[in-house]
């Protein structure tokens, strides 16, 4: 979002009112995903459309590294995503295409 903005990380922070530092730890991963509040300053503070506003809010989706089961889920469903956390590291790469 920031490059696609022209922005360079301390401009970006600034306008957001965060520290550059916590700007780069989110860019490599370092820090975790802001929360909503946050990324609802970003859109407002930086005028996005609703275009942009679906692809931030997508991406943060697609981003997040933490799984939480709905409380409803099955046992079948628990043990296969358990299952597949113990084997995540050794999947062969068409075996991710396949899921």
């Amino acid at each position: 979002m920031r490059l696609a903005c022209g922005f360079r990380q301390a401009e970006f922070a600034a306008r957001l009112g965060y520290e550059q530092s916590y700007i780069s730890a989110i860019e490599l991963g370092t820090k975790g995903l802001p929360a909503p509040d946050s990324v609802n300053r970003l859109v407002e503070r930086l005028g996005l459309s609703d275009d942009w506003k679906s692809r931030l809010f997508s991406a943060l989706d697609e981003s997040q590294r933490k799984i939480v089961l709905p409380g409803e889920a099955s046992e079948e469903v628990y043990r296969m995503f358990n299952e597949l956390r113990r084997q995540v590291g050794t999947l062969h790469p068409v075996q991710l295409e396949l899921m």
